[in-house]
């Protein structure tokens, strides 16, 4: 956390996300990979319809508002 919204950079992301549950990258199991977004709402869509298993995925949303100063 703290490097940007992965969603902005959606094709390295899902690439990243490839290697790590790879059996010949990192063989992470992709239930244990979680995706940390601000909940681009367009790429959010975009990721819904990747091949991949509904239950392997983990996706958190941060849901706060700015304070005014």
């Amino acid at each position: 956390m703290g490097m940007g919204e992965p969603l902005h950079n959606y094709d390295e992301t899902m690439k990243a996300l490839r290697i790590l549950a790879d059996p010949r990258g990192f063989a992470l199991p992709p239930r244990r990979i979680t995706l940390s977004t601000v909940g681009l709402l367009p790429a959010l869509e975009r990721l819904a319809t990747e091949p991949v298993d509904a239950e392997s995925r983990d996706i958190t949303s941060c849901a706060q508002r700015p304070v005014a100063g």
